[in-house]
């Protein structure tokens, strides 16, 4: 009696098994059947879910990873050719979706990973960038625009290499400027005469104040294509020596303080100062000599109210 109800118990777990394993292949064969059909149609996410739960459902099954792999290959694909679209639509934030989906099909595809990256900064910068900038910020940006010297921009950065023996001042300055697109134009009472100049791997710059030290001459940037030269002079300095402003940003200081203390400044020179809520204008105007005072920040004694 014990013996036939031990053979039951036996037969009926066996029953249980090979049921539990009929329905786990016919839902894995199913859901193949479901990845097949949507591969056909094209719809290759919907491919790779089908494939997926096929897999899971038969684990050994090595047809079924075979196509859950190629499927995966082809929407990574597919989704990197849509994320090329977005992007050349400047629609990152849909490009970034889709680079995102095809890393995730294939992590081995570096182009997508790289572009996940890039775009995530781009998209993170353009943001910021919209930002609306604290008040103090936009100051100091309208200031330094405003004060910006301009700097000289040759065609050419190629070290200077010239010899010149016993030629006119006016040639000489031209003749460099010529070599690196830079127009020179002379004060009216610029003095010409002959020099001898040697120039041997320097820069722009340090030839024209290798010359300009040498015959007692000066010069003054126009723009990125263009100087004025002019004798080294406090009168002619003075005459086209540009007004220096100095913005300082005292965003805790007392504006009526400050124009209490009269404009005194550590440096001797007539000083020009402008109020605000924020900001402090001190605009001093300087000859040469005045130049190398001037070097470093000239900051108003600030008096007791």
């Amino acid at each position: 009696m014990t013996l036939q109800i031990a053979e039951c118990r036996w037969q009926l777990g066996a029953l249980l098994v090979a049921a539990a394993l009929t329905a786990g292949g016919c839902a894995a064969g199913k859901a193949f059947g479901q990845g097949e059909a949507a591969m056909k149609a094209g719809n290759l996410d919907e491919a790779v879910a089908a494939y997926r739960k096929a897999t899971a459902a038969a684990p050994d099954n090595v047809n079924y990873q075979i196509a859950l792999q190629r499927a995966m290959q082809a929407a990574s694909r597919a989704h990197l050719e849509k994320a090329h679209d977005f992007e050349q639509k400047d629609q990152l934030e849909a490009a970034l979706g889709e680079y995102k989906q095809a890393s995730d099909y294939d992590p081995s595809n570096r182009t997508a990973t790289a572009k996940v990256a890039e775009l995530d900064r781009t998209i993170r910068d353009r943001i910021e960038a919209a930002r609306p900038k604290p008040a103090i910020t936009q100051l100091r940006e309208r200031a330094r625009q405003n004060s910006a010297e301009p700097i000289l921009n040759p065609a050419s950065r190629e070290p200077l290499n010239f010899h010149f023996n016993n030629v006119s001042l006016r040639d000489i300055m031209n003749a460099i400027g010529a070599a690196h697109g830079i127009s020179v134009s002379f004060d009216r009472e610029f003095a010409d005469r002959p020099a001898t100049v040697n120039i041997e791997g320097a820069t722009l710059e340090q030839a024209l104040n290798q010359i300009m030290t040498m015959n007692q001459l000066s010069y003054k940037v126009l723009s990125d294509k263009s100087i004025f030269v002019f004798q080294d002079t406090p009168p002619k300095h003075a005459q086209y020596d540009d007004q220096v402003i100095r913005t300082f940003y005292l965003s805790h200081a007392d504006s009526i303080a400050l124009m209490r203390s009269g404009g005194k400044a550590s440096c001797a020179m007539p000083v020009a100062i402008t109020p605000g809520d924020t900001v402090l204008t001190v605009t001093p105007r300087f000859a040469s000599s005045c130049a190398s005072d001037f070097a470093a920040p000239c900051m108003p004694a600030l008096a007791a109210a």
